[in-house]
C-alpha cells in the first residue's frame, strides 16, 4: 500500500508552481483595498421601540426596514430557524442596523451589566454642542450606562 504513494521528489514541480503563486498573489492581496464599513450592526429586543430613539430622538433617517428569514440568514447568524425584522438607519453618511430576531427570542441584556464589559456593544455620535445633545437625552428619558456625557480626549484634535 506503501508503494503507492509517489516519492516526495516527484512533488518537487507542484511545490515550484504554488510557491509562485503565493508570490504574485500575496503582494496583490497585500495592496488590495480593504471593503468599508456599511453599517455598524445591533441585536435590539424591540425594533419598534429602537427606530423611534434612533429617528425621533437622535435624528437617524429610517432607510428601510423588511423581515427575512431562510437558509442564507441561518448560516449569517449561526441561528438555526432564524427570522428577524431588520431596519436601515442613517444619520449624516453613517448608518446603522438594528435587528430584532423573532424566532428564536434572545435572551434579555443581563441586569448587571456594566458599559466596559467585553461584549458590550456601542457607538459614538459626535455632536457640536454636548450640552444640548445631554439634555435631549434627558428629556426623552433615556437610560444611560455612564454617569456623564463622554467625551473625546483633548490630545486627539483630529477625532
Amino acid at each position: 500500500m506503501w508503494d503507492l504513494i509517489p516519492p516526495r521528489a516527484s512533488w518537487r514541480a507542484v511545490d515550484i508552481i504554488f510557491g509562485l503563486l503565493l508570490a504574485l498573489l500575496v503582494p496583490m492581496a497585500l495592496r488590495a483595498e480593504a471593503p468599508r464599513v456599511v453599517a455598524a450592526g445591533f441585536t435590539v429586543s424591540d425594533l419598534d421601540a429602537e427606530v423611534a430613539l434612533f429617528t425621533e430622538t437622535l435624528g437617524f433617517e429610517k432607510v428601510w426596514e423588511k423581515e427575512v428569514l431562510g437558509a442564507e440568514y441561518e448560516r449569517l447568524t449561526g441561528v438555526f430557524g432564524a427570522r428577524m425584522r431588520v431596519a436601515r438607519l442613517r444619520l449624516g453618511s453613517e448608518e446603522v442596523e438594528l435587528t430584532e430576531f423573532l424566532t428564536p427570542r434572545g435572551r434579555p441584556i443581563p441586569v448587571d451589566s456594566k458599559s466596559y464589559d467585553r461584549w458590550f456593544q456601542h457607538i459614538a455620535i459626535v455632536v457640536s454642542d454636548m450640552d444640548a445633545a445631554y439634555a435631549r437625552l434627558r428629556a426623552a428619558k433615556v437610560r444611560h450606562v455612564s454617569t456623564a456625557p463622554q467625551l473625546l480626549p483633548a490630545w486627539n484634535p483630529n477625532a
